[in-house]
C-alpha cells in the first residue's frame, strides 16, 4: 500500500502509469521499516480485535442473562429485548475495532509519500485519519463483500463438480474430503484475495489523498509541485510550515543520516 501510493501520487503530479515495477522499486526504498511497522501494526490490531470479541461476548451473555431473568413473564418480550441488545452491543464492538483501527489505516502512505520515519508516520497517521471511521469502515464492507461474491463465484461450480462426483461437503471428517477439493479450495481463496486486494489497496490512497485535500489543500501543493518543482529540503532546526507533496529519495536519505548522527552523538 504505501509503494503504490508513491506511485499514485506520482502520477498525479508526472502522469507516470500506476505499475508493479514502480510500486515494488518503492517498497525497496523503505522496506525494514515497512516491514517493521508491518508486524507492529498487525499485532496491535490483532490484540484490539481479540480483546473487543472477548469483551463483546461478555457484555452479550450478561445482557442476554439479565434480559431472560428480567423479562421472564413473556417469551416474546424477551426475544425481542434480547436481539436489540445483542444487535447493539455487536454494532458498539465493531465501531470501536474500526473507531480505533481506522487510525493507523495510513502508516505506509505517510512513510512513503512524505518520508517520515515509523513512529512519526504513526503519529501523522492518528492525526490525519480522525473523523474517518465511516468511510473507513465502508472501504472495508465494500472489499469484505466483493472478495467473498467473487468467492462464491469460483466456489459455486467446484461444489457442483465436487457433487457431482460424490464428494460430502458437508462432512465432519476431514478424512472424507479428497485432498485435490481441499488444494483447489484453498487455491480458489487466494486468488480471490490476490484479485480483490488491488481493490482494498487503491481505496486507502483515495482516501489518504482525499484527506490531506480537505484538511492541508493538498491538491494546491500537488499543482505547485507541478509547476515549480519540489520544495527545498530545510535541516530540522529551522521551522518550515510547508511540506513537500512528495518527498524525494534526497529528504529520505537526509532523515536517515540525521538520524545515524543522532545515534552517534549519544553514543559518544
Amino acid at each position: 500500500m504505501g509503494g503504490a501510493s508513491r506511485n499514485f501520487v506520482r502520477h498525479l503530479l508526472f502522469g507516470e502509469p500506476v505499475t508493479f515495477r514502480e510500486t515494488y522499486k518503492n517498497v525497496r526504498q523503505r522496506f525494514g521499516g515497512l516491514i517493521f511497522t508491518s508486524l507492529i501494526l498487525s499485532i496491535f490490531i490483532g490484540v484490539l480485535g481479540a480483546t473487543i470479541l472477548n469483551f463483546g461476548l461478555v457484555f452479550t451473555v450478561l445482557a442476554v442473562t439479565l434480559t431472560i431473568e428480567a423479562f421472564s413473564f413473556s417469551t416474546v418480550l424477551t426475544f425481542i429485548v434480547s436481539f436489540v441488545l445483542v444487535f447493539a452491543i455487536l454494532f458498539g464492538a465493531v465501531w470501536l475495532f474500526f473507531l480505533v483501527a481506522s487510525r493507523f489505516a495510513y502508516v505506509p502512505q505517510v512513510m512513503m509519500v512524505e518520508g517520515q520515519s515509523v513512529f512519526s508516520a504513526i503519529g501523522r497517521s492518528i492525526s490525519l485519519a480522525s473523523g474517518n471511521v465511516r468511510r473507513f469502515a465502508a472501504l472495508f464492507i465494500f472489499s469484505s463483500f466483493a472478495t467473498y461474491s467473487a468467492l462464491s463465484l469460483l466456489y459455486i461450480p467446484l461444489g457442483w463438480y465436487a457433487y457431482a462426483n460424490g464428494v460430502e461437503l458437508f462432512s465432519f471428517d476431514a478424512d472424507m474430503i479428497p485432498a485435490w477439493y481441499q488444494i483447489i479450495s484453498q487455491f480458489v481463496w487466494q486468488i480471490s484475495f490476490i484479485l480483490l486486494t488491488p481493490v482494498w489497496m487503491i481505496g486507502l490512497c483515495l482516501l489518504y489523498v482525499d484527506e490531506r485535500v480537505r484538511h492541508e489543500g493538498y491538491d494546491i501543493e500537488l499543482l505547485a509541485a507541478q509547476r515549480l518543482g519540489e520544495i527545498p529540503t530545510v535541516s530540522r532546526e529551522f521551522s518550515n510550515p510547508l511540506q513537500p507533496a512528495l518527498s524525494g529519495q534526497s529528504a529520505l536519505n537526509q532523515t536517515r543520516k540525521e538520524h545515524s548522527k543522532m545515534i552517534t552523538l549519544g553514543l559518544d
